[in-house]
């Protein structure tokens, strides 16, 4: 089973990371890729 996302920040270079209760990064998004 997946573990469910509960907070998420996005860096500055446009990476959304998201992490579950216990601050573990549960999956990330890289925004714009085809442009990098």
């Amino acid at each position: 089973m997946a573990d469910s996302a509960s907070d998420s920040e996005l860096t500055d270079n446009d990476i959304v990371m998201r992490y579950d209760d216990e601050e573990e990064i549960v999956g990330l998004t890289i925004l714009n890729a085809s442009q990098r």
